[in-house]
């Protein structure tokens, strides 16, 4: 008797990159529901998981109202 459990990797969502090609600030909302704010110029990288949420900034500012 055997078993086929997903993998890990099958179980992430697809890491996303969010840019701000503009000269003004621009609002996103993240998968989560999160908002962010990128400043011109910005860009971050998004990794969910069902085990936890990453968010790195790549360049430039961003302000973030983050979701429970």
């Amino acid at each position: 008797m055997f078993a086929l459990w997903p993998s890990r990797q099958a179980e992430r969502e697809a890491a996303a990159v969010v840019a701000s090609m503009g000269v003004k600030p621009e609002r996103q909302t993240l998968p989560d529901g999160s908002r962010v704010e990128l400043n011109a110029g910005a860009e971050i990288r998004v990794d969910f998981s069902p085990e936890q949420r990453a968010v790195r900034l790549v360049r430039g500012e961003a302000h973030f109202a983050v979701t429970k």
